[in-house]
């Protein structure tokens, strides 16, 4: 008996390694095609936008806040992209766009019509938009996806990979990282919870020793604040103030009311899960309330909430894709000066549509136990 054992954990070894080998190769196969593809797109496109000065401050492994202007993202988010670094402008924008691509997939829920919604979310304008960027909203997406697993499944160096890919932008995960720490310290384990500071602390600590204090300045030196306020800036402040509602208290309240309905409807009674729709919620409340975030992050909450909604509530995900997709045609020079508007509209109806979808699941919950106690 214990020698068919061996044999059999010899053999399912032996499968690991060949279908592990496979999916290597294809892989580097898609790879090589990216790099061909992308190196062949006319320079007079002006793609890809964010990329070339990312690529240049990370040459050679290096990372330089100081070198561009616009590096904004933490340095233990940086970390696994360095290798990029090592090539070409173009292979690492190919690559970068490989690995996006990856993210989106991984991020969509096995359902039925599950290649239904890989097409919704792999042809949308946010995509596209990042994609053509060159930036980093596709490995929010996959951090949080990936954060959410380790949180419902008590995966502690799950949740710690997913942190560390998730504040790639931190305006966009803010409030989704502050229900987490509260859920975390009210629910998890002392042992679970004390893995994942270490596991977390393990990647940051030497990653702020190396480049927090550059980052810090790059955040908060003289260039706070460039784009604040700017035409491409889609929060709720911003919105107000280019609309002339620029008083402090008027600006106060409305924020304060907003981020406190978000925070009631995540802490309301129900479920101690955070899911999709939540986090969906959240980090389109996040990019609302942030002192400054750029419509490309939309990608985030329309890849966290709307893609699942296809699949249990149709009417309102086709809704938000349509109009999240009519920036195909209203993204346009000439329309500049207000497609800022358009976006903080659809960040606004996409957070009415998630804040309803949270409050409905809550309900139901709420009536399914009380059904179980009366039973």
């Amino acid at each position: 008996m214990l020698l068919g054992v061996l044999v059999n954990v010899k053999t399912l070894n032996k499968r690991i390694v060949f279908e592990t080998a496979i999916v290597g190769i294809i892989l580097l196969a898609i790879a090589f095609f990216f790099i061909r593809f992308f190196e062949q797109i006319p320079p007079q496109t002006g793609w890809p936008i964010d990329w070339p000065a990312f690529w240049q401050a990370m040459r050679y492994g290096n990372l330089s806040y100081a070198s561009v202007d616009g590096l904004r993202p933490p340095p233990w988010s940086m970390l696994p992209l360095l290798p990029l670094g090592f090539v070409s402008m173009r292979a690492g924008w190919a690559l970068l766009s490989l690995l996006s691509l990856i993210a989106l997939l991984l991020s969509v829920p096995r359902r039925r019509f599950y290649w239904l919604g890989i097409v919704v979310l792999v042809v949308s304008f946010p995509t596209a938009r990042v994609l053509v960027d060159g930036n980093f909203e596709a490995l929010i997406v996959g951090g949080v996806v990936l954060a959410l697993y380790g949180f419902n499944r008590l995966r502690p160096l799950a949740l710690a990979a997913g942190v560390i890919l998730a504040t790639f932008k931190p305006q966009a995960v803010f409030l989704l990282l502050l229900v987490l720490a509260v859920e975390l310290v009210r629910h998890w384990p002392r042992r679970d919870l004390i893995r994942f500071a270490g596991f977390t602390a393990a990647v940051v600590v030497p990653a702020m020793l190396w480049r927090g204090q550059d980052w810090l300045l790059a955040m908060f030196g003289q260039n706070f604040g460039r784009y604040t306020g700017s035409l491409i800036d889609v929060t709720l402040i911003a919105t107000l103030r280019r609309l002339g509602l620029d008083s402090p208290a008027l600006i106060g309240v409305v924020w304060l009311g907003f981020v406190g309905l978000t925070l009631y409807a995540a802490f309301a009674r129900g479920s101690n899960r955070i899911d999709r729709t939540k986090a969906s919620l959240l980090t389109a409340a996040s990019l609302l309330a942030a002192p400054y975030a750029a419509g490309n992050s939309l990608l985030v909450p329309y890849a966290l909430g709307v893609i699942p909604l296809l699949f249990v509530k149709p009417a309102p995900a086709l809704l938000l894709v349509v109009l999240v997709n009519l920036s195909f045609v209203l993204n346009r020079p000439e329309n500049v000066g207000w497609l800022a508007y358009y976006n903080t509209g659809l960040l606004l109806i996409l957070w009415v549509v998630m804040l309803w979808q949270v409050w409905s699941e809550q309900r139901s919950a709420r009536t399914a136990a009380h059904s179980d106690i009366a039973a």
